[in-house]
């Protein structure tokens, strides 16, 4: 617990800061900390319980929406925070609130919301600390949506893991490497220290993909190999003739992979993504030990595909990493020569980009197109020296266009 104190102490401190500012304007009071299947929502909570717990403020919960019928919790929460001292500060703690989503058509959820949260949200005294699967967006009552955040639960730290893996004398770099932080791959370790990779692609794929169909659960594990992704390089990777078919079947898996919470829509790279890249990053480890033919085919026509894309200058911004990530992922292994086939094709391509919005271009290389853990993991895949000459080149190219673009604007003036 020590370790996982430490990892989530960052998004503890949040939990205290907005009990110290209930009732300002414009500060939260309903805060959403969300994390897919074994991500340590229930936890989390568990340690804000015992962080709190003999506080000045009055403390309930957690209530679990998996266990007890809504409309009794309704009750619980409402008596507990009512029969309360009015001058003292609340904090309720509702765990796996949007289970309530997920029940007929999601009407309970909507309940809970007119009978409790807006009462608690209009007090100005209660802080309502939420645990969910996904972020939480679906409110309709306007009060309750503004004074709602969203927080995600991350993996922990190699550091939080290091320590972790000492007190179990484990070590420390290997427990890391197969866990990537997950909280539920470090629980299974801890029973089975010597857990075959194989078993562990196996409860990860059951973890996440269970309840899915088939087609879903297949297109889920090739999207994993995928930063971001869309049906059309989805079809050829899988081998798809008839177009028009192929949309129509595969919307619908992209659908039941968005209300299972694993994929969202990301409007800012215009692409589908994982919610987690902890989570993907799993699923592809399942992949490549599976059959590392098919990894290795897979980013080869991804990097074709992201390769043709990137000759569009006016779009590279939303082909480059994807370009330069499937280019060195279908190197995997070869030592240095993923990052020399990234800089020869950057090389030879750079004389296409000069009309690119260079600034969206820096943005999306410096953050993995949003993303930390895609920008580290195409670090890992590059090598420092690679990644540096890359972002060198990139640079350079964007300096070389806004000087080409003042010196226009200086002849037309």
């Amino acid at each position: 617990m020590t370790a996982l104190m430490k990892g989530y102490q960052h998004i503890l401190a949040m939990v205290g800061e907005s009990i110290t500012r209930l009732s300002t304007p414009d500060e939260p009071s309903i805060l959403t900390f969300w994390a897919g299947p074994g991500g340590g929502k229930t936890t989390f909570l568990n340690i804000v319980r015992d962080k709190y717990a003999g506080d000045t403020l009055l403390l309930s919960g957690p209530w679990d929406f998996r266990s007890s019928p809504p409309e009794v919790l309704a009750s619980q929460v409402l008596t507990a925070v009512r029969d309360a001292p009015d001058e003292s500060k609340k904090l309720v703690l509702l765990d796996n609130l949007d289970e309530l989503l997920h029940t007929g058509d999601g009407e309970p959820f909507f309940a809970f919301e007119r009978q409790v949260l807006c009462e608690l949200v209009r007090r100005g005294d209660t802080l309502i600390v939420v645990t969910s699967r996904a972020p939480l967006v679906q409110w309709r009552d306007y009060e309750v949506r503004i004074s709602a955040r969203n927080l995600h639960i991350p993996p922990l730290r190699r550091e939080d893991v290091a320590e972790w893996a000492r007190e179990r004398q484990l070590d420390p770099d290997q427990a890391f490497e197969i866990s990537l932080g997950h909280p539920q791959v470090l629980a299974w370790l801890q029973e089975q220290p010597s857990m075959p990779p194989e078993e562990i692609d196996r409860k990860v794929a059951d973890l996440f993909l269970n309840g899915l169909s088939g087609k879903t659960r297949q297109l889920a594990e090739v999207a994993s190999l995928f930063p971001v992704f869309d049906l059309a390089v989805l079809r050829p990777v899988l081998s798809a003739e008839d177009t028009e078919s192929f949309y129509s079947e595969y919307v619908e898996c992209l659908e039941e992979l968005i209300r299972k919470g694993l994929v969202f829509w990301d409007g800012e790279v215009g692409a589908y993504r994982f919610r987690e890249s902890t989570v993907r990053r799993l699923l592809a480890r399942g992949v490549l030990h599976r059959d590392p033919e098919q990894f290795r085919r897979i980013h080869q026509v991804a990097a074709g595909y992201y390769q043709h894309e990137a000759q569009r200058a006016a779009y590279l911004h939303r082909s480059l990493v994807s370009a330069l990530y499937h280019t060195a992922q279908a190197h995997l292994g070869k030592g240095e020569e993923a990052g020399k086939v990234c800089i020869h094709w950057i090389e030879n391509t750079l004389g296409m980009w000069l009309g690119a919005p260079w600034e969206k271009v820096l943005w999306a290389w410096e953050t993995g197109a949003g993303d930390e853990a895609t920008r580290e993991e195409l670090q890992a895949l590059l090598g420092p020296a690679a990644f540096e000459r890359i972002t060198r080149l990139l640079e350079s190219a964007a300096q070389a266009a806004a000087q080409i673009i003042q010196q226009v604007q200086e002849v037309n003036r």
